[in-house]
């Protein structure tokens, strides 16, 4: 290495808000993954998974509000850097479940939403009416302001960002690390790829948009009144 500057980044491709007879729509094809017998936080019962997928399906609540919804079957991940979940190729295979059975392609949007959070699909909606993104365009929703911005518990992409994503996990795969969790390689793969971004900072309460003060409490339901989130995932 002789740290000459080969390049930069590349621009960030920011989604212009367009007018709303060029926008989006937001119909949601939405989906979450549950793994038999996976990683259980501290603190939680195991196979917890299960009975939240079965009261939310019974009370049509959660992805089962959506205009489309499925569950698709997990793998286990290791621990990677840092103690968290390296999760990366388990989730490239469920996003090929999701590209092989194009149930999301009936939708604008596809939205995966981990089986612990709390998603309000009706929210949702009113999010993407009042960012107007534009129709027909790759797009993804940055989530959080939280390093890089989109954190697993909702990810929010347009039909065409979904065939971006499909279309180019394999070489972001080969140059991207695996090491890690599937949301930040997700985004960063969607970059590479060209796709576009609109920022919503309050699409999810997670632990990440807390303060630096805030104490974490698993057992904390006290920002769950705010009525701006669309999802919110425990503190865990």
């Amino acid at each position: 290495w002789d740290c000459t500057v080969l390049g930069t980044s590349p621009p960030e491709k920011i989604a212009p808000q367009v007018p709303k007879d060029k926008a989006a729509g937001t119909s949601l094809f939405c989906f979450m993954v549950v793994t038999q017998n996976g990683y259980v936080p501290p603190g939680v019962a195991a196979g917890y998974e299960n009975g939240l997928v079965d009261g939310l399906r019974k009370n049509k609540l959660g992805i089962f509000a959506c205009e489309g919804n499925k569950v698709y079957e997990g793998g286990h991940s290791d621990v990677g850097e840092w103690r968290s979940i390296s999760n990366v190729l388990v989730f490239i295979k469920v996003w090929d479940q999701v590209k092989g059975d194009g149930l999301y392609a009936q939708h604008d949007w596809t939205v995966k939403v981990d089986a612990d959070a709390v998603f309000m699909p009706d929210r949702l909606r009113m999010h993407l009416s009042n960012l107007r993104p534009p129709a027909d365009k790759p797009v993804y929703l940055q989530n959080i302001d939280f390093k890089w911005k989109f954190m697993g518990a909702l990810e929010v992409l347009s039909k065409e960002a979904v065939n971006a994503f499909a279309e180019n996990k394999g070489k972001c795969a080969d140059h991207i690390s695996t090491n890690g969790g599937e949301d930040r390689f997700t985004a960063e793969c969607l970059d590479a790829a060209g796709s576009w971004h609109m920022t919503d900072f309050a699409l999810l309460n997670d632990k990440y948009s807390l303060p630096p003060e805030f104490p974490l409490n698993l057992n904390d339901v006290s920002r769950c009144t705010d009525q701006a989130n669309v999802a919110y995932h425990p503190y865990k």
